[in-house]
Formats: C-alpha cells, sequence, structure tokens
C-alpha cells in the first residue's frame, strides 16, 4: 500500500460518550490481557493504515494518555453530551483532507472469550 492508497480510507474510532451503563470509559477496560481502546486502533490500522483517529468527549482526559504510543490522532469533541451525531461531525471534520473514505468504528459491547 502506497501513501495515496493510505491516505484514501480514513478509520475513525468513536469514543467520546460517558459510558454510563458500563460504569467507567469502556475503551480502558482490559480485555485479553491489554487495553480495549489498543485492540480497537490495532483493528482500525488494519484496514487503514496509519490513517486513524479517535474522537474523545466525556472522557478524554483519562482516555488520551492510552494514546501517546498510538499512531492514531486525537479529535475532541467538546459536545460530546449531544450524543453520537456530534461524535460523527468531529469524525468528519478530523479527516484527513485528501481523504477518500471514512469508516467510523465504534465500541458497543466487552466480551471475553472463557470457553476452555
Amino acid at each position: 500500500m502506497d501513501l495515496d492508497d493510505a491516505l484514501a480510507l480514513h478509520a475513525a474510532i468513536l469514543a467520546a460518550g460517558p459510558s454510563t451503563r458500563f460504569g467507567s470509559p469502556r475503551t480502558l477496560a482490559r480485555l485479553d490481557g491489554g487495553l480495549v481502546l489498543h485492540r480497537a486502533v490495532a483493528n482500525a490500522g488494519c484496514v487503514a493504515g496509519h490513517s486513524v483517529s479517535v474522537v474523545l468527549g466525556a472522557h478524554a482526559r483519562e482516555v488520551a494518555p492510552a494514546l501517546r504510543l498510538s499512531s492514531a490522532s486525537v479529535v475532541l469533541n467538546r459536545d460530546w453530551a449531544e450524543g453520537l451525531a456530534s461524535s460523527i461531525r468531529a469524525a468528519v471534520r478530523g479527516a484527513p483532507p485528501r481523504c477518500e473514505g471514512l469508516l467510523l468504528l465504534r465500541v458497543t459491547r466487552l466480551v471475553a472469550d472463557t470457553t476452555v
């Protein structure tokens, strides 16, 4: 994949919500030994290369440090309380100018495989 291909598709992980039902930032939960956020960024990178951003909002101060060693960029959604549409708008605004497609990803459920 060359640079032009990498810029054609951008992946944005929507992680700005308050996670009220979960009780804490869902992206900072541990699953199979790692953070859910790191797995989401890695999976997005498999599709979009290094063209990945994470939209943060309610828990931005807690979650942003977990992205320090990541190649993903951070997009801040100050209007996170307005709901998912505000995060989508922030993802569109934060996409690279030459982006031809935007893949939106969201962590909705956490299920660990407990089969032996």
